[in-house]
C-alpha cells in the first residue's frame, strides 16, 4: 500500500494537482506528521491530526492511498543500504529514454549519491524528460 497527498492549490513547492508521495509518517515538533518531498527536493512535515493552531494535512492536500502496487518496470535498483524499497519503478520506460522527472532519495545519514538512486515521479501519466 502506498500512500500519497494530493496538492490541492499551488504554492511553496508544490503543484497544484500534483501527488506526492508520503516517504514516511514520523514525530514532528509534536504530533504525528506525513513527510514528502516538494518540486525541489526539500522535506516537509504537515501534521496528520489539527495541530495546536487547528491545522493539518487537509488543509492543503487530500490523502490518496494506492491498494495495489502501481504496475512498472525496473528502472534502477536501490543501493544495498537504502532504507525505502528494493527498486524503482516507472510506468513509461524506454530502452532509449525515461519520461518523468527525477528526485535523489534521501534516508536518515542523509542524501544518497545522484549516481546511486532516483526516484521517477510516475504522478502524471507524461512528463517531458
Amino acid at each position: 500500500m502506498k500512500k500519497y497527498l494530493r496538492r490541492n492549490q499551488s504554492g511553496s513547492g508544490f503543484t497544484a494537482g500534483k501527488r506526492y508521495r508520503i516517504a514516511e509518517e514520523t514525530m514532528g515538533f509534536r504530533e504525528m506528521c506525513y513527510v514528502v518531498f516538494d518540486d525541489r527536493g526539500s522535506r516537509n512535515y504537515f501534521t496528520i491530526e489539527p495541530d495546536s493552531d487547528g491545522k493539518s494535512y487537509r488543509d492543503w492536500f487530500t490523502l490518496e492511498i494506492d491498494e495495489e502496487p502501481r504496475v512498472g518496470d525496473v528502472v534502477k535498483p536501490y543501493a544495498a543500504h537504502a532504507q525505502w524499497e528494493t527498486t524503482l519503478t516507472k510506468r513509461h520506460y524506454e530502452e532509449d529514454g525515461i519520461y518523468g522527472k527525477a528526485w535523489k532519495h534521501t534516508h536518515d545519514s542523509g542524501w544518497i549519491g545522484e549516481d546511486q538512486v532516483y526516484i521517477i515521479d510516475d504522478s502524471r501519466e507524461e512528463v517531458a524528460a
